[in-house]
């Protein structure tokens, strides 16, 4: 749904049609959106001035806001759940992948995005149900800044996936990623 111009400024100065607005519509399905970050922003801001939950998740798989925000690679929105005291670690649920924010940020190679929840003191070792890192993501995709950030948060470099026993240097072989191995050398 769309939700920008002149509606959202409507909205941020009359609670009332905010309130109906609030039922009917859920913090994760508006931001699942393909609209600008500026509009997510604003949204959001007006959902948690409303008293919304930052970390209720309407989705089948447990997608969280600040996980779909991370995703997209939102700055903005990501600093700003983050400050509403979204939950910095929550996993989609079992069966999802116990993916984080700063997973699939990872993944993804937004490293603004993946900076924030470090900052915030996430969990930079949290793995998914099949034991891989945010570190396992940013290697796999050859995110050389992003495993930079990783390390420098104490990722750790020797970790190995439970499934199969795989470390970031496997995967930065794997993938041919020279760069990211060898940087993965030098922290190791």
């Amino acid at each position: 749904m769309w939700l920008a111009g002149p509606h959202c400024t409507v909205l941020l100065w009359h609670a009332e049609p905010a309130k109906l607005l609030l039922e009917a519509l859920q913090m994760p399905a508006i931001l699942k959106d393909r609209q600008l970050e500026n509009d997510h922003l604003e949204v959001a801001r007006l959902l948690v001035q409303a008293e919304a939950d930052v970390n209720k998740s309407t989705s089948d798989d447990g997608t969280a806001p600040l996980y779909m925000a991370a995703q997209e690679g939102y700055v903005e929105v990501v600093h700003f759940l983050i400050e509403a005291g979204a939950d910095i670690d929550i996993t989609r649920k079992a069966g999802a992948g116990g993916v984080t924010a700063s997973y699939i940020a990872a993944e993804y190679g937004h490293l603004e995005v993946v900076r924030l929840p470090v900052q915030a003191g996430a969990d930079v070792d949290k793995t998914t149900d099949d034991g891989a890192t945010p570190l396992h993501l940013a290697v796999e995709n050859g995110h050389l800044e992003v495993v930079r950030l990783l390390i420098v948060a104490r990722a750790n470099v020797d970790k190995a996936t439970t499934d199969d026993g795989t470390t970031p240097m496997h995967v930065a072989a794997e993938k041919g990623h020279l760069e990211v191995a060898r940087l993965l050398i030098v922290a190791g």
